[in-house]
């Protein structure tokens, strides 16, 4: 469990490494970072797949889940956005909302407990 949660949490510093390394005009480092980020999906999903057989599933889990798969999904999207120079208000202000609520919720509710 703790090996899923620090892949994670690294994808997500590494996302706010990038997006330093972008704005700071080290444009060569953001994307090599970008590459690595992209790769660290692959353990993340496959070690939080292994370990959600292991453990009860229970509603508030698979919320934390899927709002994490969300955020990541929305971080991507930025990053991408960024890099060509493409953003948008609107959706960077509902991505920092939402990955704010995904923090938000992976504090009222650890280790997945249930809603019911």
């Amino acid at each position: 469990m703790t090996d899923t949660i620090l892949t994670i949490h690294l994808i997500v510093i590494a996302a706010v490494l990038q997006v330093l390394f972008h704005q700071t005009n080290m444009k060569r480092t953001a994307v090599l970072l970008h590459y690595v980020l992209r790769f660290m999906y692959l353990p993340a999903i496959f070690t939080g797949g292994l370990v959600l057989g292991l453990r009860p599933v229970y509603l508030g889990g698979l919320l934390k889940i899927a709002c994490g798969f969300i955020s990541v999904g929305l971080i991507e999207v930025y990053l991408v956005q960024l890099f060509k120079n493409t953003r948008h208000r609107l959706f960077t202000r509902f991505m920092i909302g939402f990955v704010l609520f995904t923090v938000i919720l992976g504090l009222t509710l650890p280790q997945g407990i249930s809603l019911l």
